[in-house]
């Protein structure tokens, strides 16, 4: 990470390990992030806010898991119903920026990671968050 640029460019074992962390982390991005953010969303803007709206049981668990439940199902149906249009914007801000963050030295990566998940959430949260 210390290289300059001109040699890490030239640095065939350096590119290859960066390719790896890339694509782990779009790996993790898309598999994990989007559904816990539809799951979210779910509980937070989706429906069933009522437990009184769900079936009623003498299990006073029931209720709530029943809501778990829900939140769970329109979240991933959400998420499979959004997944190309995802993936496309996913692909087209988090690969340049990874290439960037891991190409930085160790002292920059966090912050260079914050500023760029700040702004990601923020412009994901405006194009899926209402919707």
């Amino acid at each position: 990470t210390q290289l300059p640029w001109t040699k890490k460019i030239r640095d065939i074992e350096g590119l290859q390990s960066l390719a790896a962390q890339v694509i782990l982390d779009m790996t993790v991005v898309a598999m994990i992030g989007l559904p816990v953010f539809y799951i979210f969303k779910a509980s937070v803007l989706g429906g069933g806010s009522s437990t009184m709206e769900l079936t009623e049981s003498t299990n006073c668990h029931a209720p709530m898991m029943d809501l778990l439940q829900f939140w769970t199902q329109a979240g991933l149906g959400n998420y499979h119903a959004n997944f190309v249009a995802d993936e496309a914007t996913i692909l087209k801000v988090w690969v340049p920026a990874n290439l960037v963050i891991f190409s930085v030295p160790l002292y920059l990566r966090l912050p260079l990671r914050h500023v760029v998940s700040f702004v990601w959430t923020t412009y994901f949260s405006l194009i899926r968050g209402g919707t």
